[in-house]
């Protein structure tokens, strides 16, 4: 906080600029944000340099993929638009604008290929 406090007062012209407030907050922002990045980054390291999958593990994830794969091919269309956007990390509302559907067949969708992948893992791993 007391860097944002320094880069703030290092970047505000005074009145004549945007109000005082406004700029603080942008600042505040930009630095929460490279604090952010920068913590990422280190965890991102550590788990690079500590968890290595095995040669094991890394079968059963490629195990684990073709199930879950094989599970998203039998869903009905509509139900697997809607989970790969939603893991590409679209919103329930993003879905729905894209799409034009109503937020209620975003809902639908979404519940009901849920349900559908975990019956089908369900039923594949026994």
């Amino acid at each position: 906080m007391a860097d944002a406090c320094v880069q703030f007062l290092r970047a505000y012209d005074g009145p004549a600029g945007e109000p005082a407030l406004h700029w603080m907050l942008l600042v505040v922002k930009r630095c929460a944000w490279t604090i952010g990045r920068g913590r990422v980054a280190e965890t991102l390291e550590i788990v690079v340099a500590d968890d290595r999958p095995g040669p094991a593990e890394l079968l059963e994830r490629v195990d684990e993929t073709a199930k879950v794969l094989a599970a998203l091919e039998s869903l009905k269309p509509d139900e697997r638009v809607a989970l790969l956007l939603l893991g590409l990390g679209c919103s329930y509302a993003e879905i729905r604008d894209l799409r034009g559907w109503s937020s209620r067949k975003v809902r639908r969708c979404l519940d009901e290929g849920r349900a559908h992948v975990r019956a089908a893992l369900k039923k594949g791993g026994n």
